[in-house]
C-alpha cells in the first residue's frame, strides 16, 4: 500500500473528484478526513472509505470560512496526532451570464475557490512544518474558464 497509514485531508469529497480521491487514498492505506459542505454526501464517503479498513473522518467544513477550516485541521490533529496529506479539491462556480453575476455570487466564489485554498494549506502547513514533513496537493478547474455565454468569474 502506497499510503499505509498516512493521514490525508480531502476537501471536498461529498461527490466527483473528492470522492474518487478519498476512495483511492482509502484503497492505498490512507486514512481519510473529509471535508465537505454537504452532511450526507460528506458522510457517505467517510462511511466508504471505512469500508476499506481505514478510519473515515467526516468534517462538515464550509471552505469559504477560515473559522470552519480551522476547526477542521484540528479535530482532524485531535484525532490522528498528525497530517500528512492535503488535498485542496473543494472548487465552486455559477453559470451565470456577464450582467447577471451578484457581489454575492463572486464573493462566494473567490471565499471558497482561493480564500479556502490559501487559508487551509496555511492551516496544514503548521501542522506539516512541527514534523517538517508533508504534502499538499492543490487541484484546481478551467471551469472558472467559463464558457460561451457565461462571463469569466472564477
Amino acid at each position: 500500500m502506497l499510503l499505509k497509514d498516512k493521514i490525508a485531508i480531502v476537501t471536498g469529497i461529498g461527490t466527483g473528484m473528492g470522492k474518487a480521491i478519498a476512495l483511492r487514498y482509502a484503497r492505498e492505506g490512507a486514512h481519510v478526513v473529509g471535508a465537505e459542505i454537504d452532511e450526507a454526501s460528506g458522510q457517505q464517503t467517510a462511511a466508504e472509505v471505512s469500508a476499506h479498513d481505514r478510519r473515515g473522518l467526516f468534517v462538515k467544513t464550509d471552505m469559504g470560512r477560515l473559522a470552519d477550516i480551522k476547526a477542521m485541521v484540528a479535530k482532524a490533529v485531535d484525532t490522528f496526532g498528525q497530517i500528512d496529506i492535503l488535498v485542496n479539491n473543494a472548487g465552486v462556480t455559477r453559470s451565470l451570464g456577464f450582467f447577471d453575476v451578484t457581489e454575492e455570487d463572486w464573493d462566494w466564489i473567490h471565499a471558497v475557490n482561493a480564500k479556502g485554498v490559501f487559508f487551509c494549506m496555511q492551516e496544514v502547513a503548521r501542522e506539516m512544518a512541527k514534523r517538517n514533513a508533508g504534502r499538499i496537493v492543490n487541484i484546481a478547474s478551467i471551469a472558472g474558464k467559463g464558457f460561451r455565454g457565461t462571463s469569466n468569474i472564477s
